[in-house]
């Protein structure tokens, strides 16, 4: 996808750093509120908001491919590799 754009590995280091953020963020939240909530709950909760979260970057994805590759970029900008091939 990023070799499309001609940013070749830009968006996967992108989503890398982001995830090594989150995680070191949350490693320090976890060891507070893990003893005070019980565990299947927590677990349910922790699936359940990783699935939505893989669903809203996919949408987010596809919504932003599709505004960088429309025919009205390709008009506006004068470049025929705003389309897709």
């Amino acid at each position: 996808m990023s070799a499309e754009l001609d940013r070749p590995g830009e968006l996967i280091a992108a989503g890398m750093t982001g995830y090594g953020a989150a995680t070191v963020g949350v490693s320090f939240v976890v060891p507070l509120v893990v003893h005070r909530v019980p565990r299947v709950p927590a677990i349910v909760v922790s699936w359940v908001m990783l699935g939505l979260m893989q669903v809203v970057a996919a949408v987010v994805a596809v919504l932003w491919l599709r505004t960088r590759h429309s025919p009205a970029r390709a008009r506006r900008t004068g470049r025929s590799s705003d389309l897709y091939a």
